[in-house]
């Protein structure tokens, strides 16, 4: 009969705070949102892009920021 495995001692994960990083993100980005326009401005979800048309009569994305369920995404 096989020995029986001793239960592994691995340590307990920390949970992530998303919601600080995030908040850091959208901090750095938010002194821009003067001369740009945030276009979405959401607590999970941060979009800044130009205010005048200038590629084919659009407005140009310039940074965004996206909090997920196991993530955050900057978009530069």
């Amino acid at each position: 009969m096989p020995a029986a495995k001793a239960p592994s001692k691995k340590t307990p994960k920390k949970p992530a705070d998303f919601d600080a990083v995030f908040a850091r993100l959208r901090a750095i980005l938010a002194p821009h949102a003067r001369t740009l326009a945030a276009r979405h401005d959401r607590p999970d979800y941060y979009y800044l892009e130009t205010k005048a048309p200038l590629y084919k009569g659009r407005p140009v994305f310039f940074a965004g920021l996206r909090k997920g369920k196991g993530y955050v995404t900057a978009f530069i």
